[in-house]
C-alpha cells in the first residue's frame, strides 16, 4: 500500500523521536510509516488491512506513526479492505518486443471479458528509485491485482517491491512458489530444438542467448543440458545486448570467422536474424554453411529467408492463463498456483544437415530423422494422423485397439496398456506425443507435417535411448519407417 499524499514538513505534527522520519516535500509512503515505527513494511500493512495478527506494542507503534506522519489510507488501501478495487495492472519493463507485447494482449482481452479495464505500468530499470516510483503509481489506483511480466530482472525485481496482501501473479521466470505463476516450459523446448540439432550430424551448437531474468533461463538450461547428455562439446554462451535484432549482427559476425561453427540457437528469433544477417555479410550461407535456429516463432519466423525453425510459444495464451491465476485470488482463494505449458518446435527451412555429413535419415547416433512424402494436402495427413483413434491403421506396431476413457486415450501394447497423449491441435503440423508405458516411463515422440505444395511430408524423430545397440536401434528405424509407408498407403488410398 501506498500514499499519494505530499506532506510540507513545517506542517506535520511534532512526534517524540520521530521528527527525523518524515519525509521533505515529497509523498508519504507506507515505507516512511515503517521506518518511523522501526517495524517492516508488512507489519504496516497488516495493521492497515487487518489481514492477519500484530502484537498491541507494534501496532501502537505503527498507530503513532501513522498519526505523526499524517499518513492517509490511499485509495488503495480502501479498495483492497473493501474489495471494490476492479482495476488490474500489468507492470512490464518491455511492450514493443513479440513475447512481451503479445502477453500483454491476453491478459488484457481476458481481463476485459472479466470487467476488469486494464493499466499498463512501464518500469525501465530495476534502480530503486525507479522501484518505488512505478509501485508507488500502480498502488494508488484502486486495484484489484498486478500481473508482472518476469522475463527480465526488471521483473523480478518489481516481484520483490510489491507488498506481500496485493494479489499478485507472475509471468514466466523461475518457480519458486511465492507467487501464483503462469510459465512455458521452455527448457524442455530448448533442450528438444538441441536435440534436432545435433539429430542432423551437427557436433555441437553454439547459442547466443538473451538477457536472462536470473543466473541462467530455462532455453539456455534446456540447450546445455541436451548438449551434456548428448556427450557433445557445449561452447561458451554469447549474450546479447537486447532482445532486438540488431543485437545479434555482431555475434553473427563473430560465430562468422570460427570455421568449426556449424550450428547455432538464439536466445529468440529476432536476434536469430540478426546473427543470420551477420553470418551471411561476412560470407556465410545459412543454413548451407551454418544452421541457425529462433525461439518464440515470432509473426516474421515464417515468411524471413530462410525461414526460421524456432520454438513456438503461445504468448496470448500465456497472458490469459495469468490473468485466470489472478482471477483465482479474487474469488477467494490466496494459495500460490502454477501453470506450465510446453511449447513445441516448428521446422522450417534455417536448420539443415551438416555440411559433409551426408543424409541424417541414414545415422545411428542419437536420433534419427525418418520421413515419408504423401501425396496429399498437409491439412488433410494432419488432420487424419492427429486423431488418436486412428493409430492402429497406420502405426499397428505400437498396439490395439485403442480406447478413450475419461479424456484420455490408451493403447493396448505387448508391454501392457499405455496412455497417448497428443499436443493440442495447431496450425504448425505439430503432432508431438508421449506414450506412457506401463511401467511408467515416459516416450516423447516428435513427429511433423510439413506442407510441400498440395502434397507434404511426415517426419518422426526417432531417439535413441541410453544402453541401445546399433542393431536394436536399426530395428525401431525399420518398424517406424513401416508405419510410415503404412500411412502413405492409407492416406493416398480411397480408404482415408
Amino acid at each position: 500500500m501506498s500514499e499519494q499524499l505530499v506532506v510540507p514538513r513545517e506542517e506535520l505534527p511534532a512526534g517524540a523521536g520521530e521528527a527525523d522520519e518524515r519525509p521533505r516535500g515529497r509523498q508519504v509512503s507506507i515505507r516512511d510509516v515503517a521506518r518511523a515505527a522501526g517495524v517492516s513494511v508488512p507489519t504496516v500493512s497488516r495493521v492497515l488491512t487487518g489481514a492477519a495478527r500484530v502484537s498491541p506494542e507494534r501496532r501502537d507503534r505503527v498507530l503513532r506513526a501513522i498519526e505523526s506522519l499524517n499518513y492517509r489510507p490511499s485509495s488503495t488501501a480502501r479498495a483492497l479492505v473493501s474489495g471494490r478495487g476492479d482495476q488490474v495492472a500489468v507492470m512490464t519493463s518491455e511492450t514493443a518486443v513479440h513475447g512481451y507485447s503479445t502477453t500483454l494482449k491476453g491478459v488484457e482481452t481476458a481481463a476485459r471479458a472479466a470487467g476488469h479495464p486494464v493499466v499498463i505500468s512501464v518500469v525501465e530499470s530495476s534502480d530503486p528509485d525507479e522501484l518505488e516510483r512505478a509501485v508507488q503509481v500502480v498502488l494508488s489506483l484502486p486495484l484489484a491485482g498486478v500481473v508482472v511480466l518476469r522475463f527480465d530482472a526488471v521483473g523480478v525485481a518489481v516481484l520483490e517491491a510489491l507488498p506481500p496482501d496485493v494479489p499478485v501473479v507472475a509471468v514466466s521466470g523461475e518457480v519458486d512458489g511465492r507467487w501464483s505463476q503462469a510459465v512455458l516450459d521452455e527448457e524442455s523446448a530448448g533442450a528438444e530444438l538441441t536435440r534436432h540439432l545435433l539429430g542432423l550430424g551437427h557436433r555441437t551448437v553454439h547459442h547466443v542467448a538473451v538477457p536472462p531474468s536470473r543466473g541462467e533461463d530455462g532455453r539456455t538450461t534446456g540447450w546445455r543440458t541436451a548438449l551434456e547428455e548428448a556427450g557433445a562439446p557445449v561452447p561458451p554462451v554469447l549474450v546479447a545486448d537486447s532482445f532486438e535484432a540488431t543485437s545479434g549482427v555482431g555475434p553473427g559476425r563473430r560465430l562468422a570467422a570460427d570455421p568449426d561453427v556449424t550450428a547455432v540457437f538464439c536466445g529468440n528469433d529476432e536476434v536469430a536474424m540478426g546473427v543470420i544477417a551477420g553470418l551471411e555479410g561476412a560470407g556465410r550461407q545459412v543454413p548451407g554453411d551454418i544452421s541457425v535456429v529462433g525461439f518464440d516463432d515470432h509473426p516474421l519466423a515464417g515468411i524471413w529467408r530462410p525461414g526460421l525453425t524456432t520454438v513456438h510459444q503461445d504468448f496470448q495464451a500465456l497472458g490469459e492463463q495469468a490473468f485466470a491465476l489472478l482471477q483465482a485470488q479474487l474469488d477467494g482463494d490466496p494459495r500460490p498456483a502454477l501453470s506450465s505449458t510446453r511449447p513445441h518446435v516448428v521446422l522450417r527451412a534455417s536448420a539443415a544437415a551438416r555440411p559433409g555429413a551426408g543424409d541424417p535419415r541414414a545415422m545411428t547416433g542419437r536420433s534419427q530423422h525418418l520421413g515419408v512424402h504423401i501425396a496429399r494436402p498437409a491439412a488433410e495427413v494432419y488432420a487424419f494422423a492427429s486423431d488418436p483413434a486412428n493409430l492402429p491403421r497406420w502405426a499397428p506396431g505400437l498396439g490395439g485397439p485403442v480406447v478413450q476413457e475419461e479424456g484420455s486415450w490408451f493403447v493396448e501394447t505387448p508391454a501392457g496398456r499405455a496412455r497417448v497423449t497428443f499436443v493440442p491441435r495447431n496450425e504448425h503440423g505439430v503432432l508431438d506425443h508421449d506414450v506412457v508405458t506401463a511401467p511408467g516411463e515416459t516416450v516423447h515422440v516428435p513427429l511433423r507435417v510439413l506442407a510441400d505444395g498440395e502434397c507434404c511430408e511426415v517426419v518422426l524423430t526417432l531417439r535413441r535411448s541410453p544402453g541401445t545397440g546399433d542393431a536394436e536401434f536399426e530395428r525401431d528405424a525399420a518398424l517406424v519407417a513401416q508405419d510410415l509407408a503404412l500411412l502413405k498407403e492409407v492416406v493416398e488410398g480411397p480408404a482415408a
